[in-house]
C-alpha cells in the first residue's frame, strides 16, 4: 500500500491513465483499420531521410525482421 504523499500514488494514477489513453486511441484507430504500432512505423518511415530497409526499420521498431514479434521474445 502506498504511504500518502509519496511519489508511488502519482506513478500509479499515471499508469492507468496512459493505459486508458492507449486503450482509447487504439479502440479510435481499429475502427479506422490502423494501430499505433502501424502509425509509429509509418512515422518513422516518413521522417528517415533516406528509403529503409525492413531490416532497418525492423530494429528502429524492436521486432523481428520476419515475423513482426517483438524480438525480445525471442
Amino acid at each position: 500500500m502506498p504511504v500518502p504523499g509519496s511519489s508511488d500514488i502519482l506513478v500509479d494514477e499515471l499508469f492507468a491513465t496512459t493505459t486508458q489513453i492507449r486503450t482509447f486511441v487504439e479502440a479510435r484507430l481499429k475502427v479506422r483499420g490502423a494501430s499505433v504500432a502501424r502509425l509509429r512505423a509509418m512515422r518513422m518511415m516518413a521522417t528517415s531521410p533516406d528509403p529503409l530497409r525492413m531490416r532497418d526499420l525492423s530494429e528502429m521498431l524492436g521486432v523481428a525482421p520476419r515475423t513482426g514479434g517483438p524480438s525480445w521474445s525471442r
